[in-house]
C-alpha cells in the first residue's frame, strides 16, 4: 500500500500527463515494458512544428541568441518531434508519429513559458491543434536498476539548461544525426533528413539513445547495460507539455561498482554533480521512508514520471 501511495503521489502532483502507460496493457506487463519489437515509427514532415506569426518566428533567433549568451553549453542540434502516439488495439504495435525539430525551437517554444498561451491559442486557431506551434522535441529518460537492487539518480549540474541542481534519472534525446542514412547524399550526419531515414533504424535509435545517455552521463560501459524496456510516455507540464519516453534498464553492476565508474568521469560528466543510489526497499516504504520523502522534494517532473511508470508496473494487478 505504501508503494501504491507513492505512485499516486507522483501522478497526483499534476506535473505531467501520461500518454501511454505499459502497466495498463497485459501484453507489455508480462515483459516489464514494451520491447523495441513492440514499437513502430511513422515519419513525416507533416508532423513537424507549424510556424506561428512572423513576429514570433523572427523573435526565435533573438531569444536563442540571448539564452545562448547566458549558457554557452546550448547546442542547436536536430531532434525528433512527437506528434502523436497510436495504440488503439491490444496486441498491436505502439506507434509513434514523428516529425523533425531543433533544440533551438524547443528552447524558444516549450521552454519559453511567457509565450505558452499565445502559442497554444495560435495553434488551436490556425491548425486546430494546441501543440502545433511547439517544438515538442522528444526526450528520453530511464530508471536504472543495479544488480544489488538500487536505483540510480544523478544531480543535474548548473551547467545544464533544464532543471539545474535537481535530482533526475539519466536522460537526453534520441538524435536524428545518429540514424543511418538509407540514401547517403552527404557525409555530414547533421544533414540527415526524415526522408532519408529507415523507420526501423529510428526505433533502434530511440532505444539505443537512452543506453548512450546512461553510458555517457554515468560512465557505465554499454556491455553492462541490458537492452531497455519502454515503460511509458508523458508530457511534462513544466516544459510546455514537452513529451518524454520513459524506459527501464537493468545494469549487471552493483551500486558500488557504478559509483567507482561515475567518480572516474564520463564523456558527459559536466552534466551532473552527484550520483545517488537508493535501495528499492526504501521505495517499498513510500513516503514513510525519510530518505524517499527527502528525495521526492528534489526530483524533476520527468524523473517522477519515470518512477510513476516504473512502480506502476509493480503495483498493477496485471503483473
Amino acid at each position: 500500500m505504501e508503494l501504491k501511495a507513492f505512485v499516486e503521489k507522483c501522478r497526483d502532483e499534476g506535473h505531467f500527463t501520461e500518454i501511454f502507460n505499459s502497466g495498463n496493457h497485459k501484453s507489455f506487463c508480462v515483459c516489464g515494458g514494451a520491447t523495441d519489437k513492440d514499437v513502430a515509427i511513422l515519419l513525416s514532415h507533416d508532423y513537424d512544428r507549424k510556424v506561428a506569426n512572423d513576429q514570433f518566428e523572427a523573435d526565435i533567433e533573438r531569444t536563442w541568441t540571448v539564452r545562448k549568451e547566458k549558457n554557452p553549453f546550448l547546442f542547436n542540434g536536430s531532434k525528433f518531434r512527437l506528434h502523436a502516439v497510436d495504440h488503439e488495439e491490444e496486441g498491436k504495435p505502439l506507434t509513434l508519429l514523428l516529425g523533425q525539430t531543433y533544440y533551438k525551437d524547443y528552447v524558444c517554444t516549450n521552454m519559453n513559458n511567457d509565450h505558452w498561451r499565445f502559442l497554444s491559442d495560435y495553434g488551436k486557431r490556425e491548425y486546430a491543434n494546441e501543440h502545433a506551434c511547439f517544438s515538442d522535441a522528444l526526450g528520453v529518460g530511464s530508471v536504472v536498476e543495479t544488480s544489488d537492487n538500487k536505483l540510480v539518480f544523478i544531480r543535474r549540474s548548473h551547467q545544464v539548461y533544464e532543471d539545474p541542481g535537481r535530482l533526475d534519472t539519466p536522460g537526453g534525446h534520441a538524435e536524428p544525426s545518429e540514424v543511418k542514412q538509407t540514401n547517403k547524399r552527404s557525409d555530414d550526419k547533421s544533414l540527415v533528413d526524415l526522408e532519408d531515414m529507415d523507420e526501423k533504424a529510428v526505433v533502434h535509435e530511440l532505444f539505443h539513445s537512452i543506453v548512450r545517455e546512461v553510458r555517457d552521463e554515468v560512465n557505465i560501459p554499454e556491455q553492462y547495460l541490458n537492452w531497455p524496456l519502454l515503460i511509458g510516455i508523458q508530457r511534462n507540464h513544466t516544459t510546455g507539455q514537452r513529451p518524454g519516453v520513459c524506459f527501464r534498464i537493468r545494469c549487471t553492476l552493483s551500486g558500488e561498482e557504478i559509483k567507482q565508474l561515475y567518480n572516474k568521469g564520463g564523456p558527459e560528466a559536466y552534466e551532473s554533480s552527484e550520483l545517488l543510489l537508493i535501495d528499492l526497499v526504501e521505495f517499498q516504504r513510500g513516503i514513510s521512508s525519510t530518505q524517499v520523502k527527502d528525495l521526492f522534494q528534489d526530483l524533476t517532473p520527468g524523473c517522477k514520471a519515470c518512477l510513476y511508470f516504473y512502480f506502476n508496473l509493480q503495483t498493477n494487478t496485471c503483473v
